[in-house]
């Protein structure tokens, strides 16, 4: 079977991390299929000056990464309030001329915006049939908009399948008008060679730390939606309590950085946040293995990979209740409290830290070792591929 895969999230040459997770699926995926990526990249003038937008002209129109071949034809986005709803005309060109002349027998969209309503639209113009992967914010938040809800239930309805990533957003769909019978629910998983229990002394060693710490981690973009201004907050309440934590942050240095920074310096917080940058995929699990407690404060999620990521490595969570997290953890790896409140926070953090003999690192580990396996999430979809082929005549194009 040959399959074409979308998604304007992917990684490249420039941005290693960005969509990470769909290039690890498409490394699993690619050992039972022939498949193909476009990720559509940003057009922007070649000007120098302007950082992570300027070094977007540095992306190849096409290269290999592992083995796979993968297009970065260009498109144009305006700013996020001015006709979000035509980012699709752009992203569909884009798509025909990468696409247009490639062998697949299906098409697999991630995200149902604007990736999975171009893909429908390309999909009828090659006769093929469509999977739609849904992520969480592209149906949680996109769908707030009312021309963009009804894009998005309309590409949902005409394509083949829908993929749903977990439970919860499923029931969102549900909501949309989408038959329940055509959504699949299909766990992110991870690659368990890569995340793995790393021995913590050594780990500490590594990353040139001290003994005698306990560090609460996190790892994501630093963005307010993330919820970063809570769990400094939280690390402020906690260390009126306790002298011996530190806070270390692992992630996209956006723009919000340095007013995290200076927030952290306003409450005291001097020297005991340490901001790291991105790093490779491969250097995560020796972050969560010097860390006592993984903590994920956002305020919405999909099905959070750096949660299961930190579960494998046998570290609790401690996380809001946002979305996918109410799906992955038990009362063994962790706990959950409401969004946006730091004292809850602060207290769920500092019980995992005082009584760490509640959370079994071997146990935590084996759980995600059976849920989230990668392996056993790429044959779940190439079930959903072969079924969609099956059946295709009777499907392609036909509204529910």
């Amino acid at each position: 079977m040959k399959v074409l895969l979308i998604s304007h999230l992917f990684p490249n040459g420039v941005d290693r991390v960005s969509g990470i997770f769909v290039k690890e699926q498409v490394r699993f995926l690619k050992e039972k299929c022939q498949i193909s990526v476009v990720a559509p990249t940003l057009w922007f003038p070649p000007l120098p000056g302007f950082g992570r937008w300027s070094r977007l002209n540095q992306i190849p129109l096409r290269e290999s990464l592992e083995g796979v071949d993968v297009y970065h034809p260009r498109y144009l986005r305006f700013p996020r309030m001015v006709l979000p709803s035509l980012v699709w005309l752009s992203y569909l060109f884009a798509l025909f001329r990468a696409a247009k002349k490639l062998k697949f027998d299906l098409i697999h969209a991630h995200f149902a915006y604007p990736d999975g309503f171009a893909g429908v639209l390309f999909a009828r113009i090659v006769h093929k049939p469509v999977i739609i992967t849904a992520h969480g914010s592209d149906i949680n938040i996109y769908t707030e908009r009312k021309i963009l809800r009804r894009m998005i239930v309309w590409a949902l309805s005409e394509s083949n399948a829908v993929i749903a990533v977990s439970e919860r957003l499923k029931r969102r769909i549900d909501r949309l008008g989408i038959l329940s019978k055509r959504i699949k629910v299909i766990y992110n998983g991870i690659d368990l060679k890569t995340f793995r229990p790393i021995d913590r002394s050594v780990a500490i060693s590594r990353k040139g730390l001290s003994e005698g710490k306990k560090r609460v981690l996190y790892i994501g973009r630093f963005v307010h939606q993330k919820g970063l201004k809570v769990l400094i907050e939280a690390m402020s309440s906690l260390r009126s309590s306790r002298d011996d934590v530190e806070l270390i942050l692992v992630g996209a240095k956006d723009g919000d950085e340095a007013e995290f920074a200076k927030m952290g310096e306003r409450l005291g917080l001097t020297g005991k946040i340490l901001f790291v940058g991105q790093v490779p995929l491969a250097d995560v699990p020796w972050w969560l293995a010097v860390s006592d407690v993984f903590v994920l404060p956002s305020f919405s999620e999909g099905f959070p990979l750096t949660v299961i990521e930190a579960l494998a490595c046998g570290r609790p969570v401690v996380s809001t209740r946002c979305g996918g997290p109410e799906e992955i953890l038990t009362e063994q790896t962790g706990l959950l409290v409401s969004t946006g409140d730091p004292q809850a926070l602060a207290n769920a953090i500092g019980y995992v830290l005082n009584y760490p003999e509640r959370f079994d690192p071997e146990q935590i580990a084996s759980y995600a070792r059976r849920r989230f396996n990668l392996r056993r999430t790429s044959a779940q979809i190439m079930a959903l591929y072969s079924s969609v082929m099956r059946d295709m005549p009777s499907l392609l194009y036909q509204s529910d």
